[in-house]
């Protein structure tokens, strides 16, 4: 009896797909469009752009928590929403120091220099949305 294109597939994902996980989402057309563009200019796959694309996000996230708060996050227990949800159980992302660290003073003052959020982008290896959110926030504590 011939196998059928169902059994077929299920085959293939078993062999394949032994480690992952299925995900399926609906994402808004710009999430898209920067995700297609995010994978050409890596020269990869959606899937991978878009791993690569949280597995950034979470080292952030890492290099801005305590080791407790860590170990929270770990654990599943560590709800970091700015807005929104049940009373008494959001936390504030982790607060900043007001000093510039050392990555963010070289941005300011390359900045200050007069070169270009692309430039530093490529020379640094971040985004220029990065940039703007570091000078955007450093201006505005200067100004407060």
């Amino acid at each position: 009896m011939a196998m059928s294109n169902a059994e077929r597939q299920r085959r293939y994902r078993q062999r394949h797909h032994s480690n992952v996980g299925r995900l399926n989402f609906v994402v808004d057309a710009h999430t898209q469009v920067v995700l297609r563009r995010l994978a050409t200019c890596y020269g990869v796959t959606l899937r991978e752009a878009l791993e690569q694309a949280l597995d950034q996000t979470e080292v952030a996230l890492l290099d801005a928590l305590d080791a407790g708060e860590r170990k929270r996050y770990y654990a599943g227990d560590l709800s970091l929403r700015r807005n929104g949800g049940d009373a008494g159980q959001d936390e504030n992302l982790p607060a900043t120091s007001s000093a510039p660290d050392d990555r963010d003073q070289a941005i300011l003052s390359m900045v200050e220099a007069g070169e270009s959020y692309r430039g530093i982008g490529r020379k640094l290896g971040i985004a220029e949305s990065t940039i703007r959110g570091i000078v955007k926030r450093h201006r505005q504590k200067a100004t407060a």
